[in-house]
């Protein structure tokens, strides 16, 4: 049985630990915390015609993903990672976006090589994944639910 010391170290680290892969997180992050997300609709691969922000209105946490160019070696490596550990993200009340730049048909071969079963939306003119500001590098965002409004 554990004492009450314990307990407290036990939460100061994973407090720390909480801290530290935020501070961390934020620099590489394309939308400053408390900023509400900006919603978009776009075509998609699977999954439906279209995938809104405003759909997961309520939602624990988004996973925008932000490929810039399918295929490339960290686009395809970054989005197979998550397509093969996508039980685990829903595990954790995770709802997972794609957004690519590249036509929808480049976006369907880009899942089915993948093995991605949740959403990827083709931004071919550029304006979401402008707002987002993920054409510079790849750029994952995740949002929680309070930043959807």
């Amino acid at each position: 049985m554990r004492g009450a010391a314990a307990d407290r170290q036990e939460r100061s680290w994973q407090t720390n630990w909480v801290s530290r892969r935020l501070a961390r997180t934020e620099k590489y992050m394309c939308l400053a915390l408390g900023v509400v997300a900006p919603d978009f609709e776009l075509p998609v691969v699977f999954g439906g015609d279209t995938v809104r922000l405003e759909d997961y209105k309520g939602k624990n946490f988004v996973v925008i993903l932000l490929p810039p160019l399918a295929f490339s070696s960290a686009c395809t490596s970054q989005m197979c990672s998550v397509a093969e550990n996508y039980s685990r993200w829903e595990e954790l009340g995770a709802e997972v976006i794609g957004i690519s730049t590249d036509s929808p048909y480049v976006n369907q071969k880009f899942a089915e090589e993948c093995g991605a079963s949740f959403p990827i939306a083709s931004d071919d003119n550029k304006i979401v994944s402008s707002e987002y500001k993920g054409l510079l590098e790849e750029v994952i965002e995740t949002i929680e639910g309070g930043g959807l409004r």
